[in-house]
């Protein structure tokens, strides 16, 4: 797959994540806003995903060293241990 076929898939799935997202997190209908949190747990977790793919295709990770690869998601593991622990407390 060509550089460019795989930033307009990369591109297209963050899209879909985007969306999706909005979706399930937007208020529709006359109802008031009950906050979830399964739904809540999906759009985080579908942040993540999206920045680990920002990470590594926007940022040109994909072609670094291992290590960067490692300390870059080794970094992204934490923050999301900590926005848990935030976020559970």
């Amino acid at each position: 797959m060509s550089a460019t076929a795989r930033l307009n898939w990369t591109w297209g799935l963050l899209s879909v994540i985007t969306i999706v997202s909005w979706l399930l997190g937007a208020k529709h209908g006359a109802q008031p806003f009950e906050p979830s949190v399964p739904i809540t747990a999906f759009v985080v977790l579908a942040a993540l995903i999206k920045v680990r793919f920002i990470i590594r295709e926007f940022m040109e990770v994909r072609v670094c060293p291992l290590w960067i690869k490692l300390v870059s998601d080794a970094w992204l593991v934490g923050f999301a241990l900590v926005f848990g622990l935030i976020y559970l407390r």
